[in-house]
């Protein structure tokens, strides 16, 4: 039996790599990465159209809405690359989570969208999630929503040009909500953030905003319900497959910081000999790579897993995260102290991969959290409901 990729996985993967190398290499990552509001939107722009043009973007956005339907796995392989290129889009968040519960919805105006995020014309309209936080409540004349969410922890879109797409709770009952930016009242707070790859924001509103209902008459408020309220299950599958694509962005990030502090200990000479040369800078780097192996393995298994709805999936997806997000945090850690004192200045790329991991981390559920999550559903608290 073959338990590696497709040829066609692997001829995705290079043909992505290629393409990030070309035309987002860590000095246009840094660029981006400096820009603000409308200048960081355009500057992501042209690369969000090519990675749409190589169906990248659409990979699990469904064929009757112009993606190429594809697997888990394929969505697994292009965030590994993206987490290898920096490339400074949150594909875990809009591409897989945001596209798998626009699918859910037979709503036209999701279909449009989820239609939007195949085509890149989403920019930096990245969707998100956010859970209890944001509430919708049963107001006089329809709905309303109310609260404040915090994108990564909560779940939230990426800034003040995004689309929200919000799961909120009306008593027991989930439903999809979409709140466009320009909506009256709702409100994007900037949060400083370590990762200059992936900005953070906050999502509310402070006051009651009126909702437009769920049976397609639009009243002009621009917040509306998309479709039936999801089934928790649904909401929960998401989720898992969002944490395992994120699990390869943290893989990806943690190998290439391994290869560049390799490249470097066999360039830079000390007491006439490469730093590479030495014991303790061979077993720091065999080490490493010896921990990402057992990784990349559970990784595959964890998206074939989910493609297959094979039960453990739901218990695979946050231990995988948990176990990804502690071998990459060693890993990076280690890379950066290849270089020396420089690999903690601003000129050199291992601190970029550093933060990366180090925001990663913390997305979706810590370590800790993840799992206590894994042992709950493992052993039948909430694995019943999946």
């Amino acid at each position: 039996m073959h338990f590696g990729l497709s040829r066609p996985q692997e001829l995705l993967q290079r043909s992505l790599r290629e393409l990030l190398e070309r035309d987002s290499p860590v000095e246009r990552v840094r660029e981006i990465g400096a820009l603000d509001g409308e200048e960081r939107t355009a500057a992501a722009a042209s690369l969000l159209t090519a990675l749409a043009e190589q169906g990248a973007l659409g990979i699990l956005v469904p064929e009757r809405d112009g993606g190429a339907g594809g697997s888990l796995l394929d969505a697994t392989v292009i965030a590994q690359e993206f987490g290898r290129a920096l490339a400074p889009i949150a594909f875990h968040e809009a591409w897989v989570l945001g596209a798998l519960l626009l699918a859910a919805s037979e709503d036209r105006g999701a279909r449009a969208r989820s239609s939007g995020l195949a085509e890149g014309k989403a920019a930096n309209r990245e969707v998100g999630i956010a859970p209890a936080a944001l509430q919708l409540a049963v107001a006089a004349g329809g709905f309303r929503l109310e609260g404040r969410a915090l994108r990564g922890r909560g779940v939230v879109a990426a800034g003040p040009d995004s689309d929200l797409l919000a799961v909120v709770a009306d008593g027991e009952v989930r439903h999809l909500v979409i709140a466009p930016a320009a909506s009256e009242g709702i409100e994007h707070r900037a949060i400083e953030s370590i990762d200059l790859t992936r900005p953070l924001w906050s999502v509310g509103c402070e006051a009651p905003l009126p909702v437009d209902d769920a049976t397609g008459e639009e009243r002009g408020f621009g917040v509306r319900i998309l479709g039936e309220p999801i089934d928790p299950a649904t909401i929960r599958r998401a989720v898992d497959a969002a944490r395992i694509a994120l699990a390869a962005d943290l893989v990806g990030a943690a190998r290439r910081a391994l290869e560049i502090a390799v490249a470097y200990s066999l360039e830079r000479r000390q007491f006439g000999r490469v730093v590479g040369s030495y014991q303790a800078i061979k077993h720091l780097c065999a080490e490493r790579a010896a921990a990402l192996e057992p990784v990349q393995a559970m990784l595959w298994q964890a998206a074939h897993a989910w493609d297959q709805r094979d039960p453990d999936a739901a218990w695979l997806a946050p231990l995988l995260k948990a176990h990804a997000a502690e071998v990459a945090s060693e890993t990076v850690t280690q890379a950066t102290q290849v270089f020396g004192g420089m690999g903690f200045t601003w000129e050199c790329d291992a601190h970029l991969y550093f933060k990366r991991v180090a925001q990663s981390r913390q997305l979706l559920g810590s370590p800790v959290e993840l799992r206590a999550e894994a042992a709950r559903v493992r052993y039948g608290e909430i694995g019943a409901a999946r």
